[in-house]
């Protein structure tokens, strides 16, 4: 990822001074990840993705790339509970101090439907605590692959306009963003 940032900033397509990163599902995890190991971003925004690896598949009782078993390949499925630190190096979560970059999470009803699914709002409040601007934005009737109203894409779309002005260009984030952005359903 950062090798692809570092040729489209030598072809001039990018500017280094107003990078953003934005990833949904695996993309949401890549960019909690990336934000984790570099401050070269001026804003983020992770969608639906999963941020607390160990704790994820713990929870879940199995690795999640043995749910299907075209992904097990030469994997250990004990190694959640027998490799903890392959994990933890993985998870941005365990990574939180470091992030320094502004971070814009959205949940859906999806991710909150049981407690090892809910990890939006782990990485909000571990933001919150580390002192980093982040809003949780939560759309109750969505799902990780549907239930995505025109209502829900609009807001949807104007929050991740809104918010990278205010990353990278410096725009003030409107009352609107703020009040609903904590957390309140959509």
């Amino acid at each position: 990822l950062m090798a692809g940032i570092d040729h489209l900033i030598e072809e001039g397509i990018a500017d280094p001074d107003s990078l953003g990163i934005y990833g949904c599902s695996f993309g949401g995890w890549l960019t909690a990840w990336a934000v984790s190991q570099t401050s070269r971003f001026k804003g983020a925004v992770a969608t639906i993705g999963l941020y607390d690896l160990l704790h994820f598949d713990r929870s879940a009782g199995t690795p999640f790339y043995s749910w299907q078993p075209n992904r097990l390949g030469n994997a250990d499925p004990a190694a959640l509970w027998n490799h903890p630190e392959v994990y933890r190096e993985f998870s941005p979560m365990e990574h939180i101090t470091a992030i320094k970059t502004p971070v814009l999470i959205v949940e859906t009803s999806g991710e909150r439907r049981g407690s090892w699914y809910n990890q939006g709002s782990t990485l909000f409040n571990g933001l919150c605590a580390s002192g980093i601007e982040s809003y949780l934005v939560y759309y109750p009737k969505a799902h990780h692959n549907g239930g995505w109203n025109d209502d829900y894409k609009r807001d949807y779309v104007s929050r991740l306009a809104t918010w990278f002005d205010h990353c990278l260009k410096g725009d003030t984030l409107p009352e609107w963003f703020k009040q609903s952005g904590h957390n309140a359903p959509v």
